[in-house]
C-alpha cells in the first residue's frame, strides 16, 4: 500500500493483497543494487519513474562503452531493474540495449535469458545479493549481444526472406468463433506486417551503409513500430507494454527469429 495514498483517503492506496511469505521490497532498497557498479565507474544512473500509480517502479542504467554494429550504427548498453508493490510481480534486471541512432530498445535481445527474476521471498534480498554478483558478467554479455547483432547485419534479405521473417514476427491468428473478431485480428496482422516491411527500408538509420536491405534492419523495422507507432506513444501504459507486456513479446520473437535465420545451415550470405 501507499501510505501517502491512505492517510489521504485516496483510491489506489491498497496496490494488492499478499501472503505471509511475501517479502516487501522498498524502493530505495531496490535503488541500490546497481550502486556497485556506479561505485566502480562502470556505470551511470540515467533515469527512473514509476508506472500506473506506483505499482511498479524503474531504474535505469547506462552502462559505459558503446558497441558498434557496423560503422556509424553504435548500441548504447542499458540495464533495467523494475520492482512491482502489487504482490504479482516478482523484481527484475533485464538487458536494455539502445540503438543510438534511432532511440529503438532491444530489451529481449540477449541468447542467454534476457531477465534476472527474483520473486518477493525471505530469500530476495540473499538472491539480490547472488545477482549483484552476476553483474560482473554485464559487459561479458553485450559482447555476445553485440555478436549477435553484427551476424544479423551479414545477412542480406531478399523480399521473400523478408516476408517469412515478418510471417514468423506476427503470425496468423488462431481461428476464433467470433468471426468479427478474427477478421479484426487479420487486418491487425496485416497491418504489422506491412508496417514493419515499410520500416525495413524507410526506419531510422536503416539506409545506413552495411544496414540497408540486411536482417539488421528487418529486426529493426520491427522494433521500430512497436516502439513508436503500434502503441500509444509516451505515457505508462506504453512503457509497461514495450518493456514487460504485449510489444515486448513480439520483439522478442523478432530477435529469436532472426536468430534462428542466422544459425541456419548453409546460409546463403548477401544473396537476392
Amino acid at each position: 500500500m501507499r501510505e501517502d495514498r491512505w492517510e489521504r483517503n485516496e483510491e489506489g492506496a491498497i496496490f494488492g493483497t499478499v501472503k505471509h511469505d511475501y517479502q516487501t521490497l522498498q524502493n530505495t532498497e531496490a535503488f541500490t543494487f546497481f550502486d556497485p557498479i556506479i561505485k566502480e565507474g562502470a556505470a551511470v544512473y540515467e533515469t527512473a519513474g514509476a508506472l500506473g500509480k506506483g505499482e511498479r517502479v524503474w531504474v535505469q542504467v547506462l552502462v559505459k562503452g558503446n558497441q558498434e554494429v557496423v560503422p556509424g550504427d553504435d548500441i548504447a548498453k542499458y540495464l533495467l531493474l523494475s520492482n512491482s508493490h502489487d504482490g504479482k510481480g516478482a523484481v527484475h534486471v533485464k538487458f536494455t540495449p539502445v540503438r543510438v541512432v534511432c532511440r529503438n530498445t532491444l530489451n529481449q535481445a540477449m541468447e542467454l535469458g534476457p531477465t534476472l527474476r527474483v520473486a518477493h521471498t525471505i530469500l530476495m534480498k540473499d538472491r539480490l545479493e547472488e545477482v549483484g554478483q552476476a553483474i560482473k558478467q554485464i559487459n561479458a554479455r553485450f559482447d555476445e549481444l553485440g555478436a549477435s547483432f553484427c551476424r544479423l547485419a551479414a545477412i542480406h534479405m531478399s523480399t521473400q526472406r523478408l516476408r517469412d521473417y515478418l510471417q514468423t514476427v506476427f503470425p496468423e491468428p488462431k481461428r476464433l468463433s467470433d468471426e468479427r473478431a478474427y477478421m479484426r485480428a487479420k487486418r491487425q496482422m496485416q497491418e504489422d506486417r506491412e508496417a514493419a516491411e515499410r520500416l525495413f527500408k524507410t526506419g531510422t538509420g536503416n539506409d545506413i551503409d552495411g544496414v540497408a536491405d540486411t536482417l539488421w534492419a528487418a529486426y529493426n523495422g520491427v522494433i521500430e513500430y512497436v516502439d513508436f507507432y503500434k502503441y500509444k506513444h509516451g505515457d505508462g501504459k506504453w512503457l509497461e507494454t514495450i518493456w514487460f507486456g504485449a510489444g515486448d513479446a513480439i520483439k522478442t520473437r523478432a530477435f529469436d527469429a532472426a536468430l534462428r535465420i542466422t544459425q541456419a545451415k548453409n546460409q546463403p550470405i548477401g544473396t537476392a
